[in-house]
């Protein structure tokens, strides 16, 4: 009995399934074939509304023209002479020297080139002080190796000193 009815149901959903052709997409048009009219043309096939201004390019804002046309034409010139004396103005790192390491050079933290790489990074605390290192605690399976005298055998007398 539920074997007919679950291919009853089965077969109503296939036939009342709606096939979209490529490049509608559901959320855009559900009611397709009765789409409102241009509905397609403002989305992309993946239903992604296209911008206003795509079509209407009047709505897009426009910067007022400027006034000062000779101020205009004097930017290019003010340009080089501020490029030129940031060249000119710009310091010079030696070599291995990261410039964020020590923006200020020569006045420098003591010993800070000395805690980077060339390239600016950091070298860790524990390269230079390997005792801040963590210290894995002994495992409890483990025997702790025992000290036997040069003359008792650890084979033939494990419990040293108690040996029968």
């Amino acid at each position: 009995m539920f074997a007919k009815l679950f291919i009853v149901c089965a077969l109503a959903v296939v036939a009342l399934a709606r096939e979209y052709p490529a490049g509608v997409y559901p959320a855009v048009c559900p009611n397709y074939p009765f789409c409102e009219p241009g509905i397609l043309a403002r989305f992309t096939p993946d239903g992604m509304p296209i911008p206003e201004w795509v079509y209407n390019p009047s709505i897009l804002p426009v910067a007022p023209a400027d006034p000062n046309v000779a101020a205009a034409r004097q930017y290019p010139a003010d340009f080089i002479v501020c490029a030129l004396a940031a060249v000119a103005l710009a310091r010079e790192y030696p070599a291995g020297l990261f410039p964020a390491v020590c923006p200020n050079y020569p006045f420098c933290e003591p010993g800070i080139v000395a805690k980077y790489t060339p390239e600016g990074m950091p070298i860790p605390e524990w390269v230079y002080n390997p005792s801040i290192l963590p210290v894995a605690p002994a495992d409890p399976n483990v025997a702790p190796d025992r000290e036997y005298p040069a003359d008792v055998d650890p084979a033939s007398c494990p419990n040293y000193p108690f040996c029968s």
